[in-house]
């Protein structure tokens, strides 16, 4: 379960800094700010990393409680 623990907080932190980022983006855009392109590309890398981390909680999950089982 520590496994389980530790991904389901990152995937809370990585949750709070897609909604910071995604202000930071929409601000710059709206402004036609230097940095636009860079917050942009910031934003959506973290979305990525975001849905990859919900990709894999169910599977360590799956893994942590067959582990568990066994041990």
């Amino acid at each position: 379960m520590k496994n389980t623990n530790e991904i389901t907080k990152l995937i809370a932190k990585q949750t709070k800094l897609v909604e910071v980022l995604k202000v930071i983006k929409e601000e710059s855009y709206r402004n036609r700010q230097d940095d636009m392109i860079t917050t942009q590309a910031e934003y959506f890398i973290a979305v990525e990393v975001l849905e990859a981390l919900k990709k894999v909680l169910p599977q360590i999950t799956d893994h942590q409680e067959r582990l568990d089982y066994y041990v």
